[in-house]
């Protein structure tokens, strides 16, 4: 393998391990979600301060923690698309060696897997 495609596998597997990463503080996030919105109203920011710090602008409980949702869901999304972008240039150029594409084959099945896997309950 040379220089190039290992930077390259070193780079799109730290991207990877970000995407999930994103996703297990989404899922998280979205659990404490559903804790502060079972909690009286009175209760919610006590309990959103202790876990997470004070919201900020003014937000109540429930929109800081959407809010935090919905970005990292951003993030994960941009994130897929540039590995995706960066596997398809590997897998489509001449540039690379047939073996030295292997790992981006393996990154597009793990974004695939990524978003096809069952919504967390």
């Amino acid at each position: 393998m040379s220089s190039l495609g290992l930077a390259s596998v070193l780079l799109l597997a730290f991207g990877a391990s970000t995407v999930f990463f994103l996703d297990w503080q989404k899922h998280r996030r979205t659990l404490l979600l559903r804790k502060v919105e079972a909690l009286p109203e009175r209760d919610r920011l006590t309990a959103l301060e202790v876990e997470r710090g004070v919201p900020s602008h003014g937000q109540s409980p429930t929109q800081y923690l959407a809010s935090q949702i919905q970005r990292r869901e951003i993030i994960q999304i941009a994130l897929s698309a540039i590995l995706l972008f960066a596997s398809l240039f590997v897998i489509l150029s001449k540039l690379y060696e047939p073996g030295d594409k292997h790992w981006a084959y393996g990154i597009i099945g793990t974004i695939i897997g990524f978003w096809l896997k069952p919504p967390s309950k």
